[in-house]
């Protein structure tokens, strides 16, 4: 048998503007000459043909409105000789596959090679935090920022030279201030390309261009002496990517700068975030402004930097929802990952934590122990997903809060006080407040919670 013959026009094939304009011109066109051709009367295939004619100029009006090209809005930043225009155009598969020999090519971007004499690294997230910082001893590294993340994701490119600052405590003066320090700096004339995926540690949970932007620029403020040169930007790139800019400034004045007392420095960071068909990126620069005398190479420097900005491009890639997809399932086994390492701990800093919210609780009260169970009954929820199944005394501990639940509070009491004092035994000072490592969660952590855990050492009788 058969069928009825297929059109040649396969539909999956149609992914943009220009194919859907062309296919509806075609047949809207075809139905039109169709009527013409069946007129029996000459005012009939007027109108017909008088129709096709201003649907074809509607057509050609709407691709040449498509088709002009926007002026990219250019990025101003202080202390650059002229505004720069990163992602002007995107690049495609091939390009970022086998890059021409004057271009490097990331996972999903491409930007030309610098000079021979340029640092180019590949580094972790955590490196690149801890080469800002000027530390290389891995055992410091790791006490500052915790454990690293595996993937070495970060292309940093940088001048082979620094300018150096030297403080004089008393007499140099940062922002206009006579700051207390002594630590010297190196300054670097460099950018790093830094790949933003939109699920974060620790939770890996999905967040905008907007928040991952805000979240390494607070890492940045952690800084006390850098300071904001102007509010973030939202504009758009030639390749009609958004893109966020924002410029941190820092101005010595009195200082040693490359062996010249009383020179002042100004020292940038600006950040061009751009989003991506999957991951966004941020373009991390940094740079000094000092006079030609003190250094004349430096302008030579950071013209190279713009032009590493500018040539920067994001990969358009042909299936954005299948690597969406993919990025997805890689952040749920990261996030299983990341209870396995840390659950545990992650279970008795909330406990404790709860614990010390029912102090000063009266349990012989039937109000205030409802209201530990209903805070507490989430608990045996978490250390089952946790898989904390096999703890015995947590076990006796949701036993004699279902017990409670049934008229019988004894052990539950019991249990809920022993918590209470074992947190108020546990050393206020063991207490880390604070996460710097992204895989932590920001909450309190106390390295020794097993204190505040319940013991039925005391109810248990030891056998002979």
């Amino acid at each position: 048998m058969t069928g009825a013959s297929r059109t040649p026009i396969d539909v999956t094939k149609i992914t943009g503007p220009y194919p859907l304009l062309g296919l509806f011109l075609v047949v809207v066109e075809g139905m039109l000459l169709f009527w013409m051709a069946r007129a029996e009367e000459g005012v009939e295939r007027t109108i017909a043909g008088g129709l096709m004619a201003l649907l074809l100029a509607a057509f050609l009006f709407a691709f040449l409105r498509m088709r002009k090209e926007i002026e990219p809005s250019a990025v101003e930043a202080p202390g650059l000789a002229a505004p720069v225009t990163p992602a002007k155009t995107d690049a495609n598969i091939s390009e970022v596959t086998a890059p021409h020999p004057d271009e490097m090519a990331g996972r999903d971007y491409v930007i030309a090679r610098p000079p021979d004499d340029w640092v180019i690294t590949k580094m972790t997230e955590r490196e690149a935090i801890a080469s800002n910082l000027g530390i290389a001893d891995e055992a410091a590294i790791q006490a500052m920022l915790g454990d690293d993340q595996p993937e070495a994701d970060v292309l940093s490119l940088r001048a082979p030279r620094f300018t150096e600052v030297i403080f004089m405590p008393g007499l140099t003066l940062i922002d206009g201030r006579k700051v207390p320090t002594a630590l010297a700096i190196d300054v670097p004339v460099g950018l790093r390309v830094i790949p933003m995926n939109r699920a974060q540690p620790p939770y890996y949970v999905e967040r905008n261009m907007e928040h991952n932007l805000q979240q390494n620029l607070a890492q940045i403020m952690r800084i006390p002496t850098v300071g904001l040169a102007e509010l973030p930007k939202l504009s758009e790139t030639g390749s009609r990517r958004r893109q966020i800019s924002v410029v941190l400034k820092q101005r010595v004045e009195n200082a040693v700068v490359d062996g010249q007392p009383g020179a002042t420095i100004e020292i940038y960071i600006a950040m061009i975030a751009i989003e991506g068909d999957v991951r966004d990126h941020l373009l991390f620069m940094n740079y000094p402004a000092v006079p030609a005398s003190i250094d004349s190479q430096l302008t030579e420097d950071v013209a190279v930097l713009q032009g590493l900005v500018d040539s920067f491009r994001s990969l358009k890639v042909i299936d954005p929802a299948g690597e969406q997809e993919a990025l997805r399932e890689l952040a749920n086994r990261k996030l299983e990952e990341f209870k396995r390492q840390n659950g545990e701990k992650l279970f008795w800093t909330e406990l404790v934590i709860l614990g010390a919210r029912l102090a000063g609780m009266d349990m012989d009260n039937a109000s205030a122990r409802l209201t530990a169970i209903r805070q507490l009954e989430p608990f045996e929820l978490l250390a089952q997903d946790l898989g904390l199944t096999d703890d015995d005394d947590l076990n006796d501990l949701w036993k004699s809060m279902h017990e409670a639940e049934a008229g019988d509070a004894t052990e539950f009491k019991d249990l809920i006080n022993e918590l209470i004092q074992g947190v108020l035994a546990t050393d206020g000072d063991d207490a880390d407040v604070t996460a710097d490592d992204d895989s932590q969660p920001a909450a309190t952590t106390k390295p020794s919670h097993r204190q505040a855990k319940p013991s039925t050492s005391k109810r248990k009788p030891k056998s002979s």
